[in-house]
């Protein structure tokens, strides 16, 4: 049996119950009666966490991570000298300069 996932799921999934020897499906139970207070309260719940998503965390994030890229290649002639010093204590002037080379080499490429 497929089973649907989402904010329904709980209305989209019935109990079923097999019989001992025939193996059909019971009848399914009847539906309680939907009054105002039951919608009301439906919606409630719903809407405390219909904000809420991984879709739009992730594209939150995405955003921000797009947002910081660009402030970062907009200041790179502030923070480069900056990042190549602790590049220089952090991992050595021989590892920082084939670094710089390959980034030299991508930014003439990009340029032509």
């Amino acid at each position: 049996m497929l089973r649907r996932f989402g904010s329904r799921r709980h209305e989209l999934l019935q109990p079923a119950a097999v019989a001992a020897g025939a193996g059909a499906l019971d009848p399914a139970p009847p539906e309680p009666a939907v009054t105002n207070a039951t919608v009301e309260e439906g919606a409630s719940a719903g809407s405390k966490r219909g904000w809420f998503s991984w879709k739009r965390l992730f594209l939150g994030i995405f955003i921000f991570v797009v947002l910081l890229a660009g402030g970062a290649y907009s200041q790179k002639d502030r923070i480069a000298p900056q990042a190549a010093d602790l590049s220089r204590k952090v991992i050595g002037d021989e590892n920082t300069a084939r670094i710089e080379g390959w980034m030299f080499k991508v930014d003439d490429r990009a340029d032509q």
